[in-house]
């Protein structure tokens, strides 16, 4: 199985900040914000490769990091170099899974912080053989609706998927944590298009049942400054 961490956009909401650093470089306590991600990953007993996709503008200082740190990694670039030539999600998925060896896939966001088991999204992906996307159930209303929002089965099958709705039919709020079985890695790897047009989640559900399983510990999607001085402060204290 591998993994691989998504480090390939710009973070422009959060500038001047991350103007010149890429944001999963940016440290958060002891340790800059990538390398509380790997943490987690190193958790998982299946996975014989970490793969991290960046961008030329950041190559270098990811280059800088892993050999600083002898970072057990491979760096995929995807050769954009600003906000307006970025791949988006989507395609930076598909980009790093044409650059590895077909297998079944771990994808985590660089930006996002999580305390949960990532061994159970991936024995739920296992039992139906199928992808399975981490979500979280939120208590704020006004955060759902700037959400992705999931409607589940019994089963924990997705059954609806609204972006930013008004009137979430749910609190249950995508992460960036997906999946993704060799199967459905396959199709993701002939993609040829606008990845910056595309919705990981929604993809995944026209294409294959698609699970969801309820993580109830803490997840943190970093995506402003005020977040950020959160996180710093809190993991500061660990």
């Amino acid at each position: 199985m591998k993994a691989l961490i998504l480090a390939g956009g710009y973070a422009t909401r959060m500038q001047p900040l991350t103007l010149n650093i890429s944001k999963p470089l940016l440290p958060v306590g002891d340790k800059v914000m990538i390398d509380w991600i790997l943490d987690k990953i190193k958790e998982i007993p299946d996975i014989n490769e970490v793969a991290i996709v960046t961008n030329e503008k950041f190559f270098n200082d990811y280059l800088e990091w892993k050999n600083k740190n002898n970072q057990d990694v491979n760096l995929i670039n995807d050769k954009t170099t600003c906000n307006e030539n970025r791949l988006g999600m989507f395609g930076d998925i598909a980009f790093g899974l044409k650059n590895l060896e077909l297998d079944d896939v771990l994808v985590l966001g660089g930006d996002n912080l999580f305390k949960f088991d990532l061994n159970e999204l991936i024995n739920l992906s296992k039992e139906n053989n199928s992808p399975a996307i981490g979500a979280v159930e939120l208590n704020d209303l006004n955060e759902a609706r700037k959400m992705g929002i999931f409607l589940i089965d019994d089963n924990k099958k997705a059954v609806d998927f609204e972006e930013k709705p008004e009137n979430p039919k749910s609190m249950l709020a995508s992460t960036a944590c997906y999946m993704i079985p060799e199967k459905i890695v396959e199709i993701i790897r002939s993609f040829d298009g606008d990845g910056e047009k595309i919705h990981v989640a929604r993809f995944l559900m026209e294409n294959s049942d698609t699970f969801i399983y309820p993580f109830k510990e803490e997840w943190i999607d970093i995506g402003s400054k005020e977040q950020y001085d959160k996180v710093n402060r809190d993991y500061s204290k660990k």
